[in-house]
């Protein structure tokens, strides 16, 4: 399991998908180079915390987020530190307040698309998210780091 895991060291983008309405949840892509490994990491992840939620972290340090993912019952899951776009992190926080829940997917960045990379089976849950919270303390929105 824990070479599952070290698969998030490839993950290479924050995609964060603004909610456009209320009823709306929030959603964050973690997404990869290679098709493969979003789809073993969704399988083992899903193997182990299906039907369970998770408190997630985004500390925005410069130019890179790390995320940092901890399941209530089991403890810390996995983090990962991911290249993120300045505007779209603006405007999430600005639509998420701290302690939002929403969902966490996986997947792949191509063609300036993100896409997410699901299992052939028919009930493809995303990862729920319980509680999101920010860092943004090393971030300064005024110079654009």
């Amino acid at each position: 399991m824990n070479e599952i895991y070290k698969l998030f060291d490839e993950a290479n983008l924050l995609f964060l998908a603004t909610p456009q309405s209320k009823n709306e949840p929030p959603v964050l892509g973690i997404s990869f180079a290679n098709y493969d490994y979003p789809l073993n990491i969704y399988t083992a992840l899903h193997s182990d915390y299906a039907n369970k939620k998770f408190d997630v972290k985004v500390t925005v340090i410069g130019i890179v987020a790390k995320l940092e993912v901890i399941n209530e019952s089991d403890g810390y899951v996995f983090s990962t530190s991911l290249n993120y776009e300045k505007s779209d992190l603006l405007e999430f926080v600005k639509a998420c307040p701290q302690g939002s829940s929403g969902a966490f997917v996986l997947g792949t960045y191509h063609n300036c698309e993100f896409g997410v990379v699901k299992p052939q089976k028919a009930n493809y849950q995303p990862f729920q998210i319980r509680s999101l919270s920010f860092d943004l303390s090393a971030f300064d929105q005024s110079k654009g780091e």
